[in-house]
């Protein structure tokens, strides 16, 4: 079930009406109902792993709550180290063993241990850093009262399912707990942040896609300044394709009385990619951040320490985005742009004095340099493999830039960006919210740039094979 397709808006007017025809004490019937007919849409086997998933860690829950402090650690071990081996044999298994075999030069072999008849259980890397966000934060006895309602709609949540926001549940509880009678204002946000989410995806992403799909799978195909035009282009097809896919899944969530945490907030304004990353995907950096960074010690342990934790962080998160040589550079690039950033920092606070004129000139040299950066390390995500890595960057650097190469394929897509700039302002301006003509006219504005701009082939959301 698609979340663009109309099936989908078909099956949330429906469960938008069932649930609030329930008193709010027992609302958990309809949204777990509602939970099992998404999941089940992509297949019962994964309906029936799920159910068996979430059994199996309220289990762990139950036990290291009950449990003495003797053995609350080697509970939560034994939890994580489930949790993680389930996801590195469904995802990693395969890339493990072949760069085995490769290292060895095949004289081991590991092919009948190799999954090729298993496909990755769908947002499993997602719901599985949410129970493992659970299971630490109850050991940490940050989130108690933890009934069985409450747990199978927090994991089995369907507007998260897929790709997050990877809530706490503790948030999720929260509201969970404070549920009110159906809420206009509520319904209203909702649904104008769903054609949002909609307006981002079908018109911006997937206009721009066919042109950098082309590029990214035949590279020979092309020259330099198609790679770079694609890479730009990528930069706002994961954006909006992705911010696109959150913004819908907030708006769902409010629908249903749910407030979810943002998980964009303009990140290619962003000034440094320290900055970068408080902007994007917000949801999964915090988690690495509280989870990861922060028990390896963080910043608390000197610069060395520190360094090597954010490359060892930001490579892992590298990793968690698909079993790939391409997704771990792409990752550590990220965590050595962050050593680079912190080390400049320092080295401005000591010889540098700080002046009005020195900050502005920053933050435009930051903005530049960042989005730069930020967009040619997008093609180490983007490649299918290093050797297709390889040759992009050589046709960058090697082939002779000519105008007419320049097509319209560059124009309507930025003229689709401006647009959606513009409605985003808008949308969150409050004065113009304030006015109920004005929240009409811009729902039915951008429904009708859906209708007329959209590109109807069903594609999926890129943050979905993650």
């Amino acid at each position: 079930m698609m979340l663009t397709s109309l099936s989908f808006v078909s099956y949330l007017i429906l469960v938008i009406f069932v649930y609030y025809l329930f008193p709010k004490k027992i609302r958990y019937i309809p949204l777990f109902a509602a939970n099992s007919i998404f999941i089940i849409s992509f297949g019962f086997s994964l309906y029936i792993f799920m159910i068996v998933y979430s059994l199996i860690n309220y289990l762990f829950l139950l036990l290291m709550i009950r449990a003495n402090t003797i053995y609350k650690k080697a509970i939560i071990i034994f939890a994580i180290f489930c949790n993680i081996s389930i996801l590195c044999y469904f995802k990693y298994l395969n890339f493990i063993l072949s760069n085995i075999d490769r290292l060895f030069q095949k004289s081991i072999t590991f092919s009948s241990l190799k999954t090729t008849d298993f496909i990755v259980p769908l947002g499993m890397s997602f719901y599985t850093f949410k129970v493992i966000s659970l299971i630490i934060d109850s050991y940490k006895n940050k989130s108690k009262n933890i009934c069985l309602n409450k747990y199978f709609s927090y994991v089995l949540f369907f507007p998260q399912f897929l790709s997050g926001p990877i809530e706490r549940f503790s948030t999720f509880a929260h509201n969970f707990t404070n549920q009110t009678l159906f809420n206009s204002s509520n319904f209203f946000i909702g649904v104008e942040r769903i054609l949002y989410g909609f307006f981002k995806k079908m018109v911006i992403a997937d206009n721009m896609a066919p042109f950098i799909n082309n590029v990214f799978v035949s590279p020979s195909k092309f020259m330099g300044i198609d790679f770079i035009i694609s890479a730009y282009l990528f930069s706002f097809q994961i954006y909006f394709d992705f911010s696109g896919y959150s913004d819908i899944a907030i708006g769902v969530a409010r629908i249903l009385g749910f407030q979810t945490p943002e998980n964009f907030n303009l990140p290619y304004l962003a000034t440094s990619i320290r900055d970068f990353w408080r902007r994007w995907h917000i949801s999964l950096s915090s988690w690495f951040r509280d989870y990861l960074y922060i028990p390896l010690g963080g910043n608390r342990k000197g610069k060395l320490r520190t360094y090597t934790n954010l490359l060892i962080v930001f490579t892992l998160t590298g990793f968690w985005h698909g079993a790939n040589w391409t997704f771990i550079i792409w990752g550590f690039l990220h965590g050595f742009y962050l050593v680079v950033t912190n080390v400049y920092f320092q080295l401005r606070s000591h010889f540098l004095s700080k002046n009005n004129l020195l900050v502005k000139l920053e933050k435009i040299v930051g903005l530049i340099l960042t989005f730069n950066f930020v967009t040619f390390s997008w093609i180490f995500f983007r490649s299918n493999s290093i050797k297709d890595v390889l040759f992009i960057f050589k046709g960058i650097l090697t082939s002779k830039y000519i105008l007419a190469h320049i097509n319209y394929v560059l124009f309507y897509p930025l003229l689709l960006i401006f647009l959606a700039t513009i409605m985003k302002r808008l949308l969150f301006n409050q004065k113009f919210k304030q006015l109920q003509i004005g929240r009409i006219i811009f729902s039915l504005l951008i429904f009708i740039l859906i209708i007329l701009c959209s590109n109807y082939v069903n594609k999926d959301f890129l943050y979905f094979k993650f």
